[in-house]
């Protein structure tokens, strides 16, 4: 014999985490991009997790799982590039949150490279100049011989001009500069120009 039935209750499953909000980056920073968040509401979140896309929506991979804390460096990135993020929250029972919104960061872009590079020789010297680079953080020009092994550097200097002693006549070198900025990005070459004693 069976009895009649209960009364009838419910329950509820524990719900996902929200979706974490607040999501930024710092953008034009030095191979590298900060990003920090807003915290979730749940007390028991005990990690975010951190995706890293190269474009595309199915392009996101997970770089780093951080715990305790709502900012995340990621660093060795490549000068001049934008890379998108979006992170998603995990409780103490591994329940994930939907994703955030995700964002873009550009990295700090190297310098452009120097133009107009022209030279001569001048009352016995070699004189070098260039255009003075656009970006109001040059450090300096550094000026290079071409070498058949490479680029030789032989001197950096403040100003868009170099001089140094004369070729023996028949003599030629190879010249190509480049320009370094505050943070020590330095710039392709300029374009090469020889010059030859007489």
């Amino acid at each position: 014999m069976e009895s009649d039935l209960s009364e009838t209750i419910s329950a509820t499953t524990k719900p996902r985490p929200s979706k974490p909000t607040g999501l930024k980056g710092e953008a034009l920073k030095v191979k590298e991009a900060p990003l920090t968040w807003l915290p979730n509401p749940e007390k028991d979140i005990t990690v975010y997790q951190i995706f890293r896309g190269t474009g595309s929506e199915d392009g996101f991979s997970r770089i780093a799982r951080v715990e305790g804390k709502t900012k995340y460096e990621d660093k060795e990135l490549k000068d001049g590039h934008t890379y998108k993020y979006k992170i998603r929250a995990e409780d103490k029972d591994e329940l994930l949150s939907d994703f955030s919104e995700a964002i873009s960061v550009e990295t700090k872009p190297k310098p452009k490279k120097p133009e107009g590079l022209a030279g001569d020789i001048v009352q016995g010297k070699v004189e070098l100049t260039w255009q003075r680079g656009s970006e109001s953080d040059i450090s300096y020009y550094s000026v290079y011989e071409k070498r058949f092994y490479g680029l030789d550097r032989i001197n950096t200097v403040k100003a868009n001009s170099f001089a140094e002693a004369g070729l023996a006549k028949g003599k030629s070198k190879t010249y190509v500069v480049t320009a370094v900025d505050n943070d020590g990005l330095e710039s392709e070459p300029s374009q090469e120009i020889t010059i030859t004693g007489r």
